[in-house]
């Protein structure tokens, strides 16, 4: 039933998201620090709060396109662009990664890296068994650094930003990083 649900849906809405969400990308594409074409794609979840994911082994992004309609209807297309970004953040971790693994040593720090490499090997996915929040995904450092990076360029751009979903878990280091980014984006 959700398939047939999931067709219906992207017939209807994909001549409308598709161009929105081509732009977001092509818009903040000069902070994302990759050279590699994003590539993304639509797909489903029955819990709306799950927008995207990344997929690391080609690095593209699967939008939910139950929660982009939601968002859409609601008016707040800021949170489907704030995962976007959160999602090509990903990309630039796995590039890196990939990177670090053929030899080739760039500004990222190692340590940080090899953390991300364990991660991904050690992945602890954003729901746990019962379908609840995982308060252990948010401390992960490949998550920090996405959620990190994206509320930060959210913030440069639109300053008002207090809509955007913040893991309770995040305290002061968070908001630190984010003003470090905000730094890099003004410079």
């Amino acid at each position: 039933m959700i398939k047939d649900e999931f067709e219906r849906v992207y017939d209807k809405y994909n001549p409308i998201f598709a161009p929105i969400i081509t732009k977001m990308i092509q818009d903040n594409y000069k902070f994302f620090q990759i050279s590699e074409t994003i590539k993304w794609g639509f797909g489903y979840n029955n819990d709306l709060a799950i927008m995207g994911t990344c997929d690391r082994n080609n690095n593209e992004i699967h939008l939910n396109i139950f929660s982009v309609k939601k968002a859409y209807e609601d008016n707040n297309l800021m949170d489907v662009e704030y995962f976007i970004i959160h999602e090509a953040r990903h990309i630039f971790q796995h590039i890196k990664i990939r990177e670090y693994k053929a030899g080739i040593i760039g500004q990222v720090d190692t340590d940080l890296i090899k953390k991300w490499i364990f991660e991904t090997e050690h992945y602890i996915k954003a729901l746990d068994r019962d379908g609840n929040e995982n308060i252990d995904y948010f401390k992960q450092d490949s998550e920090f650094d996405a959620y990190a990076f994206s509320y930060a360029l959210m913030k440069f751009k639109y300053t008002n930003v207090s809509q955007l979903f913040v893991p309770k878990c995040y305290g002061k280091e968070f908001y630190d990083t984010v003003d470090y980014w905000i730094d890099i984006f003004n410079n």
